[in-house]
């Protein structure tokens, strides 16, 4: 069987060009059909009612351990949602996840989301990226404390580059990190596309990319 890695590269890179998106609800604006835990109506979130709830899964994602935050503008004053209405925290009532399964082909790869903290507190922020193919860790990211970037509300631009000799279903997922006290770091606007495989000759240097950062600072942030 051929290596199914072929390079990773961590990076935060300038908005790619338009290409086809691979994940489903990326930016959670796909209403689940039912009420949340709490009795929210997921429709009425922006303008009426609860201005968050908690759900098991969401369409595309299926959720972990105690489930899937769902926020709007309305539930923080000082943040808003990177893109659409709705943006999500793992941290319920514990730690929690959520997975997305997607057939790749052969090809390079680009997993892209924004992420924020919820408050000034490094211990309670965290978050895991990691993508996962046949039991192998193809590219993931950890930012947990010092390696949580910006401050509540501002939206921190994550990419994560990967390469794959042979077809796969791989795994999409973002887990929580740190302290498990409903209060944890915040997803919007996840992206999944195809890039270009690199020269031969890059690979080595790819397989050594580092992370940058380039945030963008929300209305009332």
């Amino acid at each position: 069987m051929k290596p199914l890695i072929v390079a990773a590269a961590l990076a935060v890179a300038a908005p790619a060009s338009a290409a086809t998106e691979l994940l489903v609800n990326g930016s959670f604006e796909m209403d689940p059909g039912v009420a949340g835990s709490r009795g929210g109506s997921f429709a009425a979130m922006p303008t009426t009612g609860r201005s968050w709830d908690t759900w098991d899964s969401l369409p595309g994602w299926n959720g972990g351990g105690t489930g899937i935050d769902v926020y709007t503008d309305r539930t923080f004053d000082r943040i808003d949602t990177q893109d659409g209405e709705y943006y999500v925290e793992l941290d319920t009532s514990n730690n929690s996840s959520m997975t997305q399964d997607v057939a790749l082909t052969r090809g390079g790869y680009r997993l892209s989301f924004y992420f924020s903290p919820r408050t000034r507190n490094p211990a309670t922020n965290g978050i895991e990226a990691l993508v996962e193919a046949l039991g192998s860790q193809l590219a993931s990211v950890q930012l947990v404390g010092s390696n949580a970037p910006g401050a509540a509300g501002d939206w921190t631009r994550i990419t994560l580059d990967f390469y794959l000799a042979q077809a796969a279903n791989v795994t999409i997922g973002f887990y929580a990190q740190g302290r498990g006290d409903g209060i944890g770091g915040l997803i919007d606007n996840a992206s999944l596309t195809q890039i270009p495989l690199p020269a031969t000759g890059a690979m080595a240097m790819l397989a050594l990319g580092g992370l940058a950062a380039t945030r963008r600072r929300k209305k009332g942030a």
